[in-house]
């Protein structure tokens, strides 16, 4: 059977993960031609002058810093699969942005799962606007999140999120403006990816963007919103919420003062 050939570059400066991976790919992937195998940056860019792969892959848990500049021009030039950790600061941007990862340690069938979803984003040519939002985050403290339901997909700042639902067969995300965009993802997907942003689970249907809440009362039963939205909060849950939001208006306090 013949197959379109991909052609791949890899980075990993332990040579055993690199061996690993090769394995897997030989075993696994017969579409797939490793075109270079690299322990090192400078080697893997002066591969890149002399001929551009189709695809990356990419360890960030090396002892050589992925520069900003480095990214862009791997994700300029194909698509990319990171291999990284649950402590890399550039796991949560991966996620925002829908870029393919494997954690570490990562086992044959984490692997070749992520692989084979890497490749068909390399045949439908369609991950181009991950990549662009991926390297607007890396710059940018504005960071913004795509949402895809199979049918479309929407691009939203994180901040313009007020809240978000569980519902039957995934979750609905509301924004400021009060439009609604539906995704077939559990709510609990989104947990640990918003959590950073001062999102915090209220109830065990909801997340809600504590920048849009008011101060609620003690015995509150629902958080009011900026732009006149309520959402259920849990009993157990409000002590948390009022001490998040304390610190939250501490902070801006400070910033607006010019004290980091």
């Amino acid at each position: 059977m013949e197959y379109e050939q991909i052609k791949l570059f890899l980075l990993d400066d332990d040579r055993h993960h690199r061996v690993a991976v090769e394995k897997i790919i030989n075993e696994h992937f017969p579409e797939i031609v490793i075109a270079g195998s690299f322990g090192r940056i400078n080697e893997l860019t002066f591969g890149i002058q002399r001929e551009v792969p189709d695809l990356f892959i990419i360890s960030t848990e090396m002892k050589e810093k992925l520069s900003y500049d480095l990214l862009e021009i791997l994700l300029q030039n194909g698509v990319a699969l990171f291999i990284t950790s649950i402590n890399n600061a550039i796991l949560s941007n991966l996620k925002l942005s829908g870029i393919p990862f494997v954690l570490k340690p990562f086992d044959v069938h984490e692997m070749v799962t992520e692989i084979d979803r890497t490749i068909e984003l390399v045949q439908s040519r369609n991950q181009s606007k991950r990549n662009e939002i991926f390297l607007e985050n890396e710059n940018s403290k504005e960071k913004k999140i795509i949402l895809n339901n199979n049918d479309e997909e929407r691009v939203c700042l994180i901040n313009e999120i007020s809240y978000a639902e569980a519902i039957v067969g995934g979750s609905v995300f509301h924004f400021a403006d009060q439009s609604t965009f539906f995704v077939p993802q559990p709510l609990r997907r989104f947990d640990s990816m918003l959590q950073p942003f001062q999102f915090m689970r209220c109830h065990p249907y909801y997340i809600v963007n504590l920048k849009m809440v008011l101060d609620p009362e003690d015995d509150a039963k629902e958080l009011h919103l900026q732009n006149t939205c309520m959402v259920p909060v849990e009993e157990r849950k409000l002590a948390g919420i009022k001490s998040e939001l304390y610190d939250l208006k501490h902070q801006q306090m400070l910033y607006k003062l010019g004290i980091n």
